[in-house]
């Protein structure tokens, strides 16, 4: 891995892997009126590299109404500046598992997705948090291979 750069809102790396290389931008959008500032963000990094790109981390906003469940409605005009905001970078919603409301997502490019096309995102729900974990499976399958070569249930450890 190597560092392109960061701020106190991202990190942008190279990543290389079994010999192909692709960009992964850690992001944390502004949680308020700021909220631009973080659409101006990942448009001002979006050319720092011409690798496949895979931005994931908690946006703080989401694209639609469906699948919201309770709280407050969403701005219109919030969830369209960013959904502009991933059309000017080329990055696309990866696919989820589920359907619900979600701030915290994995975007990726058109290219990187070609890549990855059975690639799909999973929800790993936490009492320690007000938001769920996301794991990106690039592979497609629901299981991670055990030590023993089995398939065994993923899972995080509490430590």
């Amino acid at each position: 891995m190597e560092l392109i750069e960061f701020s106190y809102r991202h990190i942008d790396v190279e990543v290389e892997k079994l010999g192909e290389k692709f960009r992964f931008t850690g992001f944390y959008g502004e949680w308020d009126r700021r909220r631009r500032d973080s659409w101006a963000l990942l448009e001002c990094i979006k050319d720092k590299s011409r690798l496949p790109w895979l931005a994931g981390g908690d946006f703080n906003e989401i694209l639609t109404h469906s699948g919201k469940v309770g709280g407050r409605r969403r701005a219109e005009d919030d969830m369209a500046q960013f959904r502009a905001a991933l059309s000017c970078t080329g990055l696309h919603d990866v696919r989820p598992n589920k359907g619900w409301e979600r701030m915290d997502r994995f975007t990726a490019s058109r290219d990187w997705l070609l890549n990855s096309p059975q690639a799909f995102v999973s929800t790993v729900m936490t009492t320690e948090s007000d938001h769920a974990a996301i794991l990106l499976n690039s592979k497609g399958d629901d299981c991670i291979k055990g030590s023993r070569g089995r398939h065994k249930q993923f899972h995080f450890e509490n430590c």
